[in-house]
């Protein structure tokens, strides 16, 4: 994620805007995400609110849809509800008693070994050496499984462990066919990263997922693709703005001089937050790192961004290099449109930031 700070001035045509409707129409193809937030952060401190918000691009998941289409055609964005994946026996035994109409894919847990933001293969998955045994039972409860599936983890950081994955399941699909199954779907699953600066990887990823589905799936088998990329399609789509609420000097040579705020190489400032690790940073210290952006202040501090609770483990982040800021100014964070909203807990009574949607025209 890329921390920016928020100019004097907003856009006075965004400021002055104003929209019925839940999204917000901006004139032409695309309007920077800055200028929105500058005015919407503009309006806010107009109406004497210091409010944490969240701007929501829909041209950016236009875009990563349009791009998916055009760089791994074959494979089909797809979230259904009467699709279940099962990886156990007890989750078998469930499904035949809540859900047995359901259409279920056999999910196998990928190889180890990648780099990735966040490791989940250890959670879900059978080894390929279960998958006769599983098939067996599940047709023994007359259950209706049609495929395989796998997650090779969130943001994976290398993209051969797609490849590595597609031909795990190419051996999984024969030993299916071998029991007398005949299966017709393959789902990818996710982790394809969709941050902003991270459009060669995901080029990368699609030219091995496209090379391994093209050897083991290759279209005249009939085959169905599906894959499951949240991530991918609105993690640069989201930017929140924060409020800081609170500061504070800390000099490591004159600790005397605390609360004069003078300035010395060695200050470092702590900043508080009105949004934090109980909130919309809850993955900051699991999987995500920070890329602080250049400013136009060449004038850098050692800073520490801490959230509003009560809780001493309420740390963003610590020693980062930011320029000087004063109570009410608004910070920026670029790609926060994954695990922050839908993890968000409200402890001590925060709110959760509103959401101002917004498209430009002619994407709309």
């Amino acid at each position: 994620m890329d921390w920016v700070t928020l100019g004097d001035r907003p856009d006075e045509r965004l400021c002055q805007a104003r929209n019925t409707y839940k999204v917000k129409l901006v004139p032409g193809h695309t309007l920077p995400t800055m200028e929105v937030l500058r005015a919407k952060a503009e309006e806010m401190l107009q109406q004497k609110r210091e409010d944490a918000f969240y701007v929501f691009d829909l041209g950016d998941v236009v875009e990563k849809y349009e791009k998916w289409l055009r760089l791994i055609p074959r494979v089909e964005p797809f979230y259904g509800v009467e699709m279940m994946s099962f990886d156990n026996e007890v989750e078998l035994q469930k499904i035949k008693e809540a859900f047995p109409r359901s259409r279920l894919l056999l999910r196998i847990v990928p190889k180890s070994g990648f780099k990735h933001h966040r490791e989940i293969g250890n959670k879900y998955g059978c080894h390929l050496e279960d998958v006769p045994h599983l098939l067996l039972k599940a047709q023994q409860l007359q259950l209706n499984v049609i495929g395989i599936s796998f997650n090779v983890g969130s943001g994976v950081l290398e993209p051969e462990a797609y490849s590595a994955a597609i031909t795990m399941a190419a051996k999984a699909f024969d030993m299916a066919k071998e029991l007398g199954f005949s299966f017709h779907l393959l789902d990818i699953g996710g982790g394809f990263l969709g941050c902003s600066g991270e459009e060669e990887h995901f080029e990368r990823t699609a030219e091995v997922v496209n090379e391994a589905l093209q050897k083991y799936f290759p279209p005249e088998r009939n085959i169905r693709l599906i894959a499951e990329p949240g991530t991918y399609f609105v993690a640069s789509a989201f930017t929140l703005a924060v409020n800081v609420i609170g500061k504070r000097l800390e000099s490591r040579d004159t600790p005397d001089q605390q609360n004069s705020m003078v300035e010395s190489c060695h200050n470092t400032f702590r900043y508080f937050l009105n949004d934090g690790v109980f909130g919309s940073f809850l993955m900051f210290a699991l999987l995500r790192t920070i890329k602080p952006t250049a400013h136009t202040n060449p004038k850098k501090y050692k800073c520490s961004l801490w959230g509003p609770t009560c809780a001493g483990i309420d740390l963003i982040l610590d020693q980062v290099d930011l320029p000087e800021m004063k109570v009410g100014d608004y910070l920026c964070v670029r790609n926060m449109g994954y695990y922050t909203i839908s993890l968000y807990c409200g402890f001590n009574g925060m709110l959760l930031p509103e959401v101002f949607p917004y498209c430009a025209e002619d994407i709309w």
